[in-house]
């Protein structure tokens, strides 16, 4: 199985930046940790996208599984990532303080909604469950 993470950012907030911005301002740690989460070997690859620094490639690779992180100012940008990678056959699920605090709004976009500190690992869990269950590994 084939994962993406993707911090998504406003697209309007991203154009007042300008070339230098990524040396001025801060990652978030968001992906990090979620990727230090997973265990290893659960997926074959895992790619992580940053928007404030990259842009997201829908036909990069075919994914298996999308997690999106994002705020209230980022939403309509997560939600235009959750219908291209639907398209495409991805399960998607996202997280961040706005799936948090609206979770049933965040439904209407996504397969699953991580609204907890837990649901991270409960998602890791799923995932290499649905992994040995159907011996995906390609």
């Amino acid at each position: 199985m084939k994962l993406l993470l993707i911090h998504a950012w406003n697209e309007k907030e991203r154009s007042y930046r300008s070339r230098f911005s990524s040396l001025l301002s801060y990652p978030s740690l968001t992906l990090a940790v979620i990727y230090s989460l997973i265990p290893e070997g659960t997926f074959k690859r895992i790619n992580v996208v940053d928007e404030n620094s990259q842009k997201v490639r829908y036909d990069r690779e075919k994914y298996d599984l999308v997690m999106i992180s994002f705020d209230a100012s980022s939403s309509i940008t997560a939600y235009k990532h959750c219908a291209e990678f639907h398209r495409r056959g991805s399960y998607v699920v996202c997280g961040g303080y706005h799936a948090t605090a609206l979770p049933d709004e965040v439904l209407r976009h996504c397969d699953t909604v991580i609204s907890d500190p837990g649901g991270i690992n409960r998602m890791c869990l799923y995932c290499s469950a649905l992994i040995s269950a159907s011996n995906i590994r390609e």
